[in-house]
């Protein structure tokens, strides 16, 4: 899926790009929301998504799709994930969407609470950089 939304991207622009595609996947809720995240975020806000799915174990993954042509075949694929848990109510004053609620996996502060630190162990920042190492 990535691939080809990557190559119609570039295709559209005519020039190189790349996408990112974010989930989250809660395995005390069959895998839900998944990509659907941002919908259903949006639909119930921080504190309703808190409430539903807070203290359940997931993983939170990343694809960063890089088109070089509009050829999907040629598209390379780069991919970042972090496991933890959820809190039943936000900590932090930063990050985005979930990280004042997740919690990595041996770690005792949300990734809002880590701040400049997050970069450390974010998926975002292991499927980025190993896009941005490609593209030289």
């Amino acid at each position: 899926m990535a691939r080809g939304r990557a190559a119609e991207a570039y295709q559209r622009l005519g020039a190189p790009c790349f996408l990112e595609s974010t989930g989250l996947w809660l395995w005390d809720h069959g895998g839900a929301p998944g990509t659907s995240f941002k919908r259903l975020w949006r639909e119930l806000g921080e504190a309703g998504f808190a409430a539903r799915y807070g203290g359940t174990r997931g993983t939170s993954r990343v694809v960063v799709a890089l088109a070089e042509s509009a050829d999907s075949s040629e598209v390379r694929i780069f991919e970042g994930s972090i496991s933890g848990y959820l809190l039943a109510a936000p900590r932090g004053e930063g990050g985005y969407g979930w990280d004042r609620l997740f919690v990595p996996a041996g770690y005792e502060r949300t990734l809002g609470e880590m701040m400049a630190s997050t970069y450390i162990i974010n998926m975002w920042f292991a499927a980025t950089r190993a896009a941005g190492c490609a593209s030289r």
